[in-house]
């Protein structure tokens, strides 16, 4: 009984060590990272341009051409997932039907409301076990209507076919413009406000006209932040950042370089020659910096759905707020190299291995300065 109780406390205080690690000393040492970032960013502002998501497009343009078919593929898939997903009884006949068959049995997905991509792969496993479900179901005797009409449809097995096919051209979309390190505008050409910033592609080299353009749309947007610009020096800039393109845009085209390799190596070249464009920079920030879809927002509800679990149900909201900022900050970083970087942070060690740490106020910004490092 007393090793029994030692175990359980051992567990228990263990739990509440790393809760507090979490809680007092890692969270508000990336908040305040983010805060030491944010001071360098130029365009802070509450006010967003309205642009539309592109997944979500892609999505509702889905949505809206699948609803002409005639049958609701996304309701036959999830029904017949619900119809197996706890009834272990006709998962085994279901078994049996795949032998006779010679159908592989592999378990039955479902998919979400909120996007189509989860959707590929249960269309794709509902047509693998199709032979199966078609003669499980023209068995049964009291077969629901819904699947009764479908798998007696000859035609059945084509749309689906159809629709995997579609499914993939957009899925695969969906997941080029969900990926990190693109731009709105890469993808926003349909967009009429973002074709101002089409030049930061770099697909050609950007004329004068394209620089004062997207000026005085960044001015117009973000009067509160009182940016001054002295367009004679920005010609200057953009003459510098022009012969950098022209000596590199053909390499670039044939190497396939990415927009922010292009500029990152702009960015290098100039800094090389102490050639200063700060004005031009900016007018570039703004444009890389808009997202290319609202990902980054439904990923913490994603999170917070696998943390925040029927089970795991005794999380606190401010340890649900502290685990997701460690997820999206420090994201890049694998277990090593989360270590190593923690060895090149001695104030945050001493927090970690202190008392102090199931305090509120552990971790002490004003310290921490010189020893921080962006993780971006």
């Amino acid at each position: 009984m007393d090793c029994t109780t030692a175990l359980i406390k051992k567990f228990s205080c263990a739990r509440t060590k790393c809760e507090s690690i979490i809680l007092n000393v890692l969270a508000p040492f990336a908040m305040d990272q983010i805060k030491d970032e944010l001071k360098a960013v130029n365009f802070v502002t509450t006010k967003i341009s309205g642009i539309g998501c592109a997944a979500h497009i892609l999505h509702n343009a889905m949505q809206t051409s699948t609803d002409i078919l005639p049958i609701d593929v996304k309701c036959i898939v999830n029904k017949i997932f619900q119809y197996f997903y706890i009834y272990t009884a006709r998962v085994e006949v279901l078994k049996e039907f795949c032998d006779f068959t010679n159908t592989q049995y592999k378990n039955l997905l479902g998919s979400v409301k909120t996007r189509w991509l989860p959707l590929q792969p249960a269309v794709s496993r509902t047509i693998e076990m199709y032979p199966a479900l078609k003669l499980f179901f023209d068995t049964q005797d009291k077969c629901p209507t819904i699947f009764k009409s479908f798998f007696s449809d000859p035609v059945a097995i084509i749309w689906l076919h159809f629709i995997q096919s579609q499914l993939k051209v957009v899925c695969d979309t969906i997941k080029r413009i969900e990926r990190d390190n693109i731009s709105a505008c890469e993808w926003g050409n349909s967009f009429e406000e973002l074709k101002i910033f089409r030049w930061t592609q770099l697909i050609n080299c950007p004329t004068w006209n394209d620089i004062q353009k997207s000026l005085t749309f960044i001015l117009q947007n973000n009067k509160q932040t009182g940016w001054n610009v002295d367009e004679d020096i920005l010609f200057d800039e953009y003459n510098h950042v022009v012969n950098v393109i022209n000596e590199n845009l053909k390499e670039w085209q044939n190497k396939y370089v990415c927009v922010e390799e292009r500029w990152c190596a702009i960015y290098k070249i100039l800094n090389s020659k102490s050639i200063l464009i700060n004005n031009f920079w900016n007018i570039v920030e703004y444009s890389l910096a808009m997202p290319e879809t609202n990902s980054a927002i439904e990923r913490v509800f994603f999170i917070t759905n696998v943390l925040w679990t029927d089970e795991k149900n005794r999380f606190l909201v401010p340890t649900i707020k502290s685990i997701i900022i460690l997820k999206n900050h420090f994201k890049k970083y694998l277990c090593n190299d989360f270590y190593d970087f923690l060895l090149t942070q001695p104030k945050l060690l001493n927090a970690i291995s202190s008392s102090q740490k199931y305090s509120n106020d552990t971790f002490d910004n004003k310290g921490h300065d010189e020893q921080s490092t962006s993780t971006q």
